[in-house]
């Protein structure tokens, strides 16, 4: 009987670490943060994800679409996306001022309005 409280004692002080880091630890497997920002003013952004809107720092489900739209302020004629580092798109006056993402990793979008000249 001893050996049998020792042997579940020590299965127990082993497993347990393992067991405890295991647990999710508050943020779900497969979802992932999407930030979002202004860099030097003259626009405001705004995020949509599943018909409904989101907030910078927010998370949401591997392969949602995400859509960045850009209010510009007078004095301004476009918008340049840029995003996780790598490319930048420009949209110009005579196009929409959205900018569509699907979200695989954790993403973080900057909008820098364009001024007219």
């Amino acid at each position: 009987m001893k050996n049998k409280i020792y042997f579940l004692s020590m299965l127990i002080v082993i497993c347990l670490p393992l067991i405890i880091s295991s647990c999710n630890t508050g943020r779900d497997s497969g979802y992932f943060k999407v930030t979002f920002s202004v860099k030097g003013g003259g626009c405001t952004v705004k995020a949509v994800a599943n018909n409904k809107e989101i907030k910078s720092g927010d998370s949401v489900k591997s392969g949602t679409t995400v859509t960045f739209t850009a209010t510009l302020e007078a004095g301004y004629k476009g918008v340049r996306w840029n995003f996780g580092g790598g490319p930048v798109v420009e949209t110009t006056e005579a196009e929409n001022k959205t900018l569509t993402l699907t979200v695989t990793a954790d993403t973080t979008v900057t909008a820098e309005a364009i001024v007219k000249r």
